[in-house]
C-alpha cells in the first residue's frame, strides 16, 4: 500500500468518524451556553420586577452557535429608610393641598404615621439621626393637624367622646414613635432581658443544689431501707401502734421508705427538675401543644 493510498483512506475515515465525534461534544456545549443565558436573563428579569431594586440598563442576550454575550445590569440601590420617609412626606404634602374630605385627610394622616415609622428606623443610624429626629417633630405636627382636619370635616361619624378616644390613640402612636419613648424602650427592655437572665441562672443553680440533695435523700432511704432489710431477716422487729391493732415489721418500713424515697425521686425528675427551654414546644397529657413564653 502506497503512502498517497493510507493519506487518502486515513482522510476518508477522518472525514467520516471526526463529525460523528464531534457534533454531540459542540451540541452540549451550545446547550449548556444557551441554558446560562437564559439563567441570567431569568434573574435580570427577577430584579427587574423586585419593587425596591430598578436595573438601569437591561442585560443584552446574543447567541449565536457557541458564542454569547452578556452585558451586565446596573443596578441602583435600594432607597434608604430617611429617602422613603422624605418621598412619603412630600406626597403627603401634595395630598393635603388638595384634600377636601374626611376620607382624603385619613389617608394623609396615614401617610404621615408610615413616614414617622420610617424616620425612626433612619433615627437608629448615626449619620441620619440629628435629620431624622428633626423631622419626626415636623411630621408629628403635621399629623395632628391633619387628624384635627379629618374630625372637623367628619360628617356625624360617631360620637364626641369615640372621637376623642381616637384622637388620642392617634396621639399615642404619634408619642410613641418619639426618638424619647424608643430610648425608653430600649433600655426597658434590655433591663428586663438582664433580669431574665439572672433569674435563669440563679433558678439553674438553685436546681442543681436541689438535685443534689434529693440525690443525698435518696441515697440514704435506699441505704435505711436496705438495713430495715437486712435486720428483718435476720431478726424482724415488729412496731405496735397505741391505741390500735396495726403492727408493722421493720422489714415493711423499709419497703415504705425505699418506695416512698424512689417515687418521690420520680415525680422530681418528671416534674420539677427539668427546665424547659423558652420557646420549646410542650405537649401535656391531654394532648394540647402550647409553647413556652
Amino acid at each position: 500500500m502506497s503512502k498517497l493510498r493510507l493519506k487518502l483512506y486515513v482522510s476518508c475515515i477522518a472525514f467520516v468518524l471526526c463529525p460523528g465525534i464531534a457534533s454531540p461534544v459542540f451540541a452540549i456545549s451550545n446547550q449548556s451556553v444557551i441554558s446560562l443565558a437564559r439563567e441570567n436573563y431569568s434573574i435580570a428579569t427577577a430584579l427587574e420586577s423586585y419593587p425596591s431594586i430598578t436595573p438601569i440598563q437591561e442585560p443584552n442576550v446574543e447567541v449565536e452557535g457557541a458564542d454569547i454575550t452578556l452585558t451586565e445590569a446596573t443596578i441602583t440601590d435600594a432607597p434608604s429608610a430617611l429617602e422613603q420617609a422624605l418621598e412619603l412626606g412630600d406626597k403627603a404634602t401634595e395630598q393635603s393641598n388638595v384634600a377636601a374630605s374626611s376620607e382624603d385627610w385619613g389617608n394623609v394622616s396615614r401617610q404621615w404615621l408610615k413616614a414617622i415609622d420610617l424616620l425612626q428606623q433612619a433615627s437608629q443610624d448615626e449619620a441620619q439621626r440629628s435629620e431624622a429626629s428633626q423631622k419626626i417633630g415636623e411630621y408629628q405636627q403635621n399629623l395632628a393637624d391633619s387628624t384635627r382636619e379629618f374630625f372637623a370635616l367628619s360628617s356625624g361619624e360617631g360620637t364626641t367622646s369615640g372621637r376623642a378616644r381616637v384622637g388620642a390613640s392617634m396621639s399615642a402612636i404619634a408619642r410613641n414613635n418619639s426618638p424619647a419613648f424608643q430610648d425608653k424602650k430600649t433600655e426597658y427592655d434590655t433591663w428586663e432581658l438582664i433580669h431574665r437572665k439572672n433569674t435563669l441562672r440563679l433558678s439553674f443553680y438553685s436546681s442543681i443544689a436541689i438535685f443534689a440533695l434529693v440525690v443525698v435523700i435518696v441515697i440514704a432511704g435506699i441505704l435505711l431501707s436496705y438495713e430495715q432489710l437486712r435486720r428483718g431477716l435476720s431478726s424482724e422487729t415488729k412496731f405496735s401502734v397505741k391505741g390500735g391493732t396495726v403492727e408493722l415489721s421493720s422489714s415493711i418500713i423499709g419497703l415504705l421508705v425505699l418506695f416512698i424515697s424512689l417515687a418521690f425521686f420520680y415525680l422530681y425528675l418528671l416534674e420539677v427538675y427539668p427546665i424547659h427551654e423558652i420557646g420549646a414546644k410542650i405537649e401535656d397529657n391531654s394532648g394540647l401543644t402550647g409553647e413556652i413564653k
